[in-house]
């Protein structure tokens, strides 16, 4: 790993991929976000063959199933089907990709740094939502003195206001404590 880091596994990103078994997965496992083509003929989508050079080589779980046994495991998890399409569309599709995409970065964005917001399952991956840690008001990087200083110097504010953190129109004591309740947090 990386000095500061965690070695640990943050998410699994599953693209038209498949598990031997998803019986196979337990509770604690890490979170898994799958897309996949509906009429995949090469990974199944649901339980069937892998299929190579037209050989069955082996019988597998694919991502519904894998996100059924993750649903009944309380795991975190998110699936996106691409109805009716094969096997990694996102690879000769610009829209396949950019739901793809859209997919994985709203999924693993939360995996990352806890504090983003959710981002919606689709956006425009051009113009991503906007996204960031919630309090780093003067956008250095980390929650601290400075942006408390200017949420205080807007406190009662009632328009336009960047220490507006809860979006209630104002600066408010709400806003003071959402910040103290992230204060010293790194936005990573």
């Amino acid at each position: 790993g990386s000095p500061g880091y965690s070695s640990e596994v943050l998410s699994i990103v599953n693209l038209c991929g498949a598990m031997g078994d998803a019986g196979w997965m337990e509770v604690g496992d890490a979170p898994v976000v799958s897309v996949h083509g509906t009429a995949d003929e090469t990974v199944p989508f649901g339980t069937g063959f892998v299929q190579l050079l037209g050989f069955s080589v082996s019988q597998v779980d694919g991502s519904w199933p894998v996100h059924l046994q993750a649903e009944s495991l309380g795991l975190d998890h998110a699936i996106t089907l691409l109805e009716g399409e094969g096997h990694v569309p996102h690879m000769s599709d610009a829209g396949a990709y950019d739901v793809t995409r859209a997919a994985v970065t709203s999924f693993t964005s939360r995996q990352v740094c806890p504090s983003y917001p959710d981002i919606p399952a689709y956006y425009d991956v051009d113009t991503p939502p906007a996204v960031g840690c919630l309090g780093d008001i003067v956008a250095n990087g980390s929650v601290g003195v400075e942006d408390l200083l200017l949420l205080l110097s807007e406190f009662g504010c009632t328009a336009g206001c960047e220490g507006d953190l809860d979006g209630d129109g104002a600066v408010s004591v709400a806003d003071v404590l959402a910040l103290l309740g992230v204060f010293g947090t790194p936005c990573l």
